[in-house]
């Protein structure tokens, strides 16, 4: 959701750019954006699900989860900052940034002053990161309940949740992480 709500600032703060392209054209084009946005948040979140998907009983601890917590909104906010701040770079390039953009600043530029002075001049942008940041935090949830965890042969516990998950199949004693919403 804040990818698709990042993609409708950037339309609606590049409008004019966009001013012959007919609606289905519209369409089509936020349609090829939501397939690269799910492949940014695959790459974003990779540490965040891998932290999830081991069938380890330590992952209901309190402090594990607060650790996945901030890792996932750590994470996101960079990437939803970097998604605000390129609305406003598409205007001198004409393209959307990837990483070269580490390289075009590599000659001693200072990136961050630019960002903070880029956020300073596009206040309105600024506010809808904080606010999509908020929402993920809101929307986080609380730990999940520990009592759905099995006891057991922790290797065998492992085993099957491991070749269960790859076969596709879910089990709620390995840990699937149903969040309790707020």
């Amino acid at each position: 959701m804040p990818y698709a709500l990042c993609r409708f600032v950037f339309y609606l703060y590049n409008h004019d750019l966009y001013s012959e392209r007919t609606f289905s054209q519209l369409v089509i084009i936020f349609a090829g954006g939501m397939r690269f946005d799910v492949t940014a948040i695959i790459y974003t979140n990779m540490l965040y699900f891998l932290m999830f998907l081991i069938p380890f009983k330590f992952r209901y601890s309190i402090t594990y989860q607060t650790v996945g917590k901030y890792i996932y909104l750590i994470t996101n906010s960079f990437a939803l900052l970097t998604n605000c701040m390129d609305t406003v770079y598409f205007r001198n390039t004409f393209r959307r940034t990837t990483l070269s953009i580490f390289r075009e600043f590599s000659n001693g530029e200072k990136i961050g002053a630019i960002v903070a002075d880029a956020l300073i001049r596009n206040w309105y942008l600024a506010l809808v990161w904080l606010a999509m940041i908020a929402l993920m935090a809101w929307r986080y949830g609380k730990p999940v309940d520990k009592s759905s965890i099995q006891t057991g042969n922790p290797r065998v516990h492992f085993t099957a949740c491991t070749l269960g998950r790859l076969a596709g199949f879910s089990y709620p004693d390995c840990g699937n992480t149903q969040r309790i919403e707020q």
